[in-house]
């Protein structure tokens, strides 16, 4: 029987979907996938620290947008509600994902898409809000500047909005809690 492990990643969704791609192709008995800065060994488990590799990201995203669209999403903004152990249900989730076909997959995926889902629609919420009520302060030098410290990591979803609703300005939004 093959040892498990805590695949331990950089902290990063191309890091997160490579650690999904290394223990598909390797078999790995995954118990946990966890952020760098947040990693604990378990007791009896082995820790693997994967590099991020875009090319086996994007296969993985791929393989998941070929399932589904609206998992895509859902996978996508679950991750940057940054909730304790949200790593280890998306991995779960895209492993029954890719096996779509076994038997019982309806009933082993539902409970995992119920919560996936809220926590994307709480981040969707929370990036809407965002978008509209920002106000911005204006710097000596002109440019406006925004000091935030959101509960989920948005900037990633909104800095489309910023980019085409204020491109004829120089602009600055500052995560202070991702710095």
């Amino acid at each position: 029987m093959e040892k498990e492990k805590i695949l331990v990643y950089d902290g990063s969704f191309n890091g997160f979907l490579t650690s999904v791609f290394i223990a598909f192709d390797q078999k790995i008995n995954v118990v946990n996938i966890q952020r760098r800065n947040e990693g604990q060994k378990g007791l009896f488990t082995d820790t693997q620290t994967i590099l991020t590799q875009v090319p086996k990201a994007k296969r993985v995203w791929n393989g998941i947008s070929r399932r589904s669209n609206h998992a895509m999403k859902n996978i996508y903004f679950a991750f940057l509600g940054e909730t304790a152990g949200i790593e280890q249900l998306l991995f779960s989730y895209i492993k029954k994902l890719v096996a779509k076909d076994s038997p019982n997959y309806s009933d082993s995926i539902e409970g995992m898409a119920y919560k996936i889902n809220h926590l994307a629609n709480m981040v969707s919420k929370r990036k809407s809000q965002m978008e509209a009520f920002m106000q911005f302060n204006v710097s000596l030098d002109g440019i406006h500047y925004n000091l935030t410290k959101p509960e989920f990591n948005l900037l990633p979803l909104v800095s489309k909005h910023f980019r085409s609703n204020f491109g004829d300005r120089q602009w600055l939004i500052y995560d202070i809690k991702r710095s």
